[in-house]
C-alpha cells in the first residue's frame, strides 16, 4: 500500500501507483495513492483531474463535481479548460452551475 512508502516519493510514483490499482479495480486505492500525489505537489491539479474521473466512475456524483472544483481553485483557468476538453466530465458539467 502507498501507507509504507517513504515520505520522499516523487509524485509521479504516485500517479503509477493509482494506475496499477485501476487496472486491479481498486477504485479506492488508487484514490487513495493520488491523494499521496497531492500531499506531494499541491499545485498539480491534474491529480485531482485522475480522482474525479475515479469518482465519477465510481457513480460518486457529488464527490466528482467538489473534486472538480477543487481543480478549479489549485488550477485556475488551465484546470476549466482541461476539465472541459475531458469527455467523461461532458454529462456532469452539464448538470453543474458550478465553475466547471
Amino acid at each position: 500500500t502507498v501507507a509504507g512508502l517513504p515520505g520522499n516519493v516523487p509524485a509521479e510514483i504516485y500517479r503509477d501507483i493509482a494506475s496499477l490499482y485501476m487496472m486491479a479495480g481498486e477504485q479506492w486505492k488508487a484514490e487513495q495513492a493520488l491523494r499521496k500525489g497531492i500531499a506531494t505537489r499541491p499545485d498539480d491539479y491534474n491529480f485531482l483531474l485522475q480522482i474525479a474521473a475515479i469518482q465519477l466512475e465510481a457513480g460518486e456524483t457529488n464527490r466528482a463535481a467538489a473534486t472538480l472544483e477543487e481543480a478549479v481553485d489549485v488550477g485556475g483557468e488551465q484546470a476549466q479548460d482541461e476539465i472541459e476538453k475531458m469527455p467523461q466530465f461532458k454529462e456532469l458539467r452539464a448538470k453543474e452551475t458550478t465553475a466547471f
